[in-house]
């Protein structure tokens, strides 16, 4: 077999693996889907586990919105945002090409973590199953907390 061929089997073999779906979710084939994803834990057993150290990236467990947006620990990239994504809150930390999603709901307490990559996205804790709605998010902006000024005004 030439080294070409082989090449191409291999860069074909990679593309399917890519493309086959992932245990309890739907399938990543580069496609946008809102299908609900498996939750291997419940947000509090993540929570429990405790957030990283000072500075590292990792998932920050903040319970409600008020106190992820007033603490200035979820900060630990330039890269943070909040949008509205149907009836959920959303703060994505963004750490170069991969981020962790923080879904809040209308009472603003933390419901789901999803983490998102260049190749897929799961769910690291939440309910059962949770779909994420991902067609419906609008108002993107940076998190004041996170800002150089510190979310202060002048």
């Amino acid at each position: 077999m030439s080294t070409k061929v082989f090449t191409l089997a291999a860069l074909a073999v990679a593309a399917a693996a890519c493309s086959s779906s992932p245990a309890g979710g739907p399938p990543n084939d580069g496609a946008v889907s809102d299908a609900p994803f498996s939750c291997p834990l419940a947000v509090a057993e993540l929570c429990a586990q405790g957030d990283p150290p000072a500075g590292q990236f990792g998932v920050h467990c903040a319970a409600t919105l008020a106190a992820a947006e007033q603490d200035p620990a979820v900060c630990m990239t330039p890269m943070v945002t909040e949008a509205t994504c149907g009836a959920f809150t959303v703060i994505t930390v963004t750490n170069v090409d991969f981020s962790y999603l923080y879904y809040y709901d209308a009472s603003g307490n933390l419901v789901a973590v999803t983490s998102d990559s260049l190749i897929s996205q799961q769910c690291v804790a939440g309910p059962a199953t949770f779909a994420i709605p991902h067609s419906a998010c609008t108002g993107s902006h940076p998190l004041a907390i996170c800002a150089p000024d510190g979310g202060t005004t002048d």
